[in-house]
């Protein structure tokens, strides 16, 4: 697929799908899967993964809304929790979910 869409509260946003080449430059077509991470803190950058086959590309957002912008559309007290207690770690972030961390010997 070419194309991605951009949800908010389940209702899909006005002008999408859009085209995966114009909104995350670099990104191949037809890909078999995407992750969004949202930004983990305040100085934290929301990321999204791609997958295709064996590769995934990682998308850093650099321009993203203010403290004061994500405070005004806040969804729930639990994400507002969440994000809060969150550390910018991926060693956090799969420990919280998983109950592992993401390195060491298995």
């Amino acid at each position: 697929n070419e194309s991605y869409w951009r949800f908010n509260d389940g209702i899909l946003e006005d002008g999408f799908p859009k085209l995966i080449k114009n909104g995350f430059p670099g990104i191949p077509n037809n890909i078999d899967a995407s992750l969004a991470v949202p930004a983990s803190s305040i100085d934290g950058n929301e990321r999204v993964y791609f997958f295709k086959g064996a590769f995934y590309w990682e998308y850093l957002f650099q321009n993203q809304p203010t403290q004061q912008d994500c405070a005004a559309s806040s969804t729930s007290v639990p994400f507002a929790r969440y994000t809060n207690i969150m550390d910018d770690s991926f060693e956090d972030f799969f420990l919280g979910i998983f109950g592992v961390r993401s390195r060491g010997n298995i």
